[in-house]
């Protein structure tokens, strides 16, 4: 742990000397025109936040407890950094056993373009360095199927999980597919919904939903490209999957979606017995590092279950780095499973229990 610590930390707060630290304060100081306790106030903020970051990061340590690793946006990778990928592929399998992590979400662009055959060897050998250790569910994104929603590579080279026992089926190849998770008395299912500018068709619908009902007793995660904008608003494709998926289907509780930069949180009250009281939240959130230096700079999101919330984190594995938006409640928040009705239940100051 201190290790970890020593090296997620500022470097000035790993000198070893007090008057050392003090000391580049000053020099920092009087070279940017700040006052040193701005300086002060800044060091003291990244150091809560990485006290944050590894209270989190022990939470599935604790009983009732495990993590899911949630990717994004990848295509700059592919295209120019490759060695992030891997870095960020073989970060989640070597510490499998250190965070309980139990499954893998990515939500769409592994490539650039979707027709280079170099980018999807890419992605592909990031992807499958999961094979056989962890099971993983991709969604397709408009760079993976471009204008011609092609999706022959995007099947080819990844296509999340199709071979894993969890995978229970897809509407076509690259296409949605669903899968089967239960941890800790919680029975789940994980459905990709593929890309389209103005929603999928109304043929996949139809199977989402038939294969929504048919598991109506499982918690509903949807993951997809295109959900929400910047600002929480729907998008196109978001507002065909929000009123023709999420909506008639109560045991949907979590969007995840990538696509618009940077970062945005909504949820939805929704009234499924039609008596004017709503009876759950629907929590969507949209989550894009590729803005981050090198195409993303490694970040991902760390998701620890514990015994009566999910955490959302940040963690780039390659700069070691714990703190990417610096904004409260970006970073660091919370929501409620199933069956709490808390309108304000996304935890923008991430306090913890």
């Amino acid at each position: 742990m201190f290790l970890f610590v020593h090296r997620c930390a500022p470097k000035i707060l790993s000198e070893n000397h007090s008057v050392a630290a003090w000391n580049v304060i000053e020099s920092f100081a009087m070279k940017y025109g700040v006052q040193k306790k701005q300086v002060m106030r800044n060091l003291c903020r990244r150091f809560l936040s990485c006290a944050l970051f590894l209270f989190l990061l022990c939470l599935p340590r604790a009983a009732n407890a495990y993590s899911i690793v949630w990717i994004t946006d990848t295509q700059l990778y592919s295209e120019s950094y490759p060695e992030t990928f891997y870095a960020i592929a073989d970060w989640i399998v070597e510490n499998k056993a250190a965070y309980d992590i139990r499954f893998v979400f990515h939500t769409g662009d592994l490539v650039n373009a979707s027709r280079s055959q170099a980018q999807w060897a890419v992605a592909g050998e990031a992807m499958h360095r999961l094979d056989g250790k962890l099971p993983y569910l991709t969604a397709s994104g408009n760079h993976d199927v471009g204008k011609r929603y092609a999706y022959d590579n995007y099947h080819t080279y990844v296509d999340g999980a199709r071979e894993h026992p969890l995978t229970g089926g897809s509407f076509g190849p690259g296409m949605s597919r669903y899968a089967l998770f239960s941890a800790d008395g919680r029975d789940y299912i994980f459905v990709s919904v593929g890309f389209g500018q103005t929603g999928p068709s109304q043929e996949e619908i139809d199977w989402i939903n038939q294969t929504l009902a048919h598991f109506e007793n499982r918690i509903a995660v949807l993951i997809t490209h295109s959900y929400q904008h910047t600002r929480s608003r729907l998008t196109a494709q978001g507002n065909a999957i929000h009123n023709k998926i999420v909506v008639p289907n109560p045991n949907v509780w979590l969007v995840l979606s990538g696509h618009c930069r940077n970062y945005s949180q909504r949820q939805d009250a929704i009234d499924d017995t039609g008596d004017g009281v709503p009876d759950r939240i629907v929590y969507g959130v949209m989550t894009n590092y590729q803005d981050a230096p090198k195409g993303g700079g490694g970040y991902i999101r760390l998701l620890p279950f514990n015994a009566d919330r999910v955490y959302f984190s940040t963690y780039s594995p390659v700069l070691h780095d714990f703190d990417y938006y610096e904004k409260p409640g970006a970073d660091y928040f919370s929501i409620p499973y199933p069956g709490v009705m808390e309108p304000t239940a996304i935890d923008s100051s991430a306090k913890l229990p």
